[in-house]
């Protein structure tokens, strides 16, 4: 969001000052009217009012509001995806005359940035081709986090739902300033029922309030109505009556491509209303894989077709330079991942199976293009539970966050080092 002076904003912007944001109908009003085009900047400075809100933690206050810092991250993370805009963004935009002639949607969509291009400028900017998995097992949160949610919860589903929220929370504010993008698994969180998938979003609204993308690991795969709800329901937006919401607003989601196009069309729609964008299943990094993904089929192996497929869908949903349309090709399968990276030139390939699964920074290189993007390396429980690694033993279980930033900067140089030397 941005300050309202009449420097910064032309004179003809629709804005917004100090909206209440009290309750998730608050929250919801403003989206709805950004939505309509009721106006088109907001301005906050939102802190406790009450005496009550001021003694009380973020987690009980109304709506978790508290303070600034706390505000700012939950107008941004509620109201990005309504398309606020920055005055940079704004200026760039049509007069209002001019504006009035086109329909919601194609002016939503004119002003959006595609998530591809933005997970490419994180890239860059942190030149780090990287995803931290933020999956969560409960074997890896330290003692003292556990012991801490439980004297709140009890040893119950909410109780290991916030143990592994503030798990996340001191990994991300550890390592968001390096990375450009976080993937949590959701079956991570799924195990503990709703309260889990409350912390699921819980941690996917401060990710993208800390400016990170957004992976949504879901590997969904169905077809007709189900498969659109799936992608509704992650990529998209459902109708409630006369409103539109979000329900988890990841910026990119896994789907696993099985029932071929009648499974994969609901998300490439989606993708193309939100300029979201989707990894798919080509070669994975599992050691079965290969029970279908390597069989032959007229001469030629399956992931080979389904990574044709991958390009042929991609091909209708570009961005600058690649498309909505990315891959999931394992780390642990270099070979196969150089001849992906030809059939898919314009695709970008999310690679999980770095470090505990054996994958290293010398096998990836061919995953890359000659540009030096391409290609983002997932690495999971290498990151979020170093610290129980022997070469981070020093940091303790008192410092997990830490050991995560240290494993961080040894993967971007792991990778990074590959990279330089296969220039040489």
């Amino acid at each position: 969001f941005t300050l309202c002076s009449d420097d910064m904003v032309p004179g003809d912007t629709n804005y917004k000052m100090n909206p209440p944001l009290r309750t998730r109908e608050d929250v919801e009003a403003l989206r709805q009217a950004l939505h309509d085009d009721v106006f088109e900047v907001i301005s906050t400075d939102h802190a406790p009012h009450t005496t009550e809100e001021k003694s009380t933690t973020m987690r009980k206050a109304p709506f978790g509001i508290v303070g600034l810092e706390t505000a700012a991250a939950l107008t941004y993370t509620e109201l990005v995806e309504t398309e606020i805009l920055t005055p940079r963004e704004r200026s760039g935009r049509p007069s209002a005359e001019a504006k009035s002639s086109s329909g919601m949607k194609s002016k939503r969509n004119e002003r959006k940035e595609p998530m591809i291009n933005k997970l490419i400028a994180n890239i860059k900017k942190t030149n780090a081709p990287i995803v931290v998995g933020l999956d969560p097992m409960l074997s890896y949160v330290p003692e003292q986090v556990q012991k801490k949610a439980f004297a709140e919860y009890g040893e119950t589903l909410e109780g290991a739902a916030e143990a592994i929220w503030q798990f996340n929370k001191e990994i991300v504010d550890h390592t968001a300033d390096l990375i450009p993008a976080v993937k949590p698994q959701i079956a991570m969180y799924e195990q503990f029922g709703v309260p889990g998938l409350a912390a699921y979003e819980k941690t996917i609204a401060y990710c993208q309030s800390k400016g990170l993308a957004v992976i949504g690991d879901i590997k969904r795969g169905d077809i007709g109505s189900t498969s659109a709800a799936y992608a509704v329901g992650h990529l998209g937006r459902v109708q409630v009556g006369s409103k539109t919401y979000s329900g988890f607003h990841e910026d990119f989601a896994t789907v696993n491509p099985y029932l071929g196009s009648d499974g994969v069309k609901p998300f490439l729609d989606v993708c193309r209303e939100e300029k979201k964008g989707i990894f798919i299943l080509v070669k994975t990094s599992n050691p079965s894989s290969g029970e279908f993904q390597d069989r032959m089929v007229e001469g030629r192996p399956l992931y080979e077709l389904v990574g044709e497929k991958v390009a042929q869908w991609g091909s209708e949903l570009m961005g600058d330079d690649y498309s909505y349309v990315g891959a999931v090709v394992g780390a642990t399968y270099p070979e196969m991942g150089r001849t992906l990276r030809k059939i898919m030139p314009k695709s970008y390939i999310l690679v999980p199976g770095y470090g505990a699964q054996g994958g290293r920074g010398k096998d990836l290189v061919d995953f890359f293009n000659e540009d030096g993007l391409g290609a983002i390396v997932n690495s999971s429980r290498g990151i979020i539970a170093a610290y129980k690694q022997e070469k981070y033993a020093s940091f303790g279980a008192e410092h997990f966050g830490e050991a995560s930033r240290q494993a961080v900067l040894d993967m971007v140089q792991d990778i990074s080092g590959a990279l330089e030397a296969a220039k040489a």
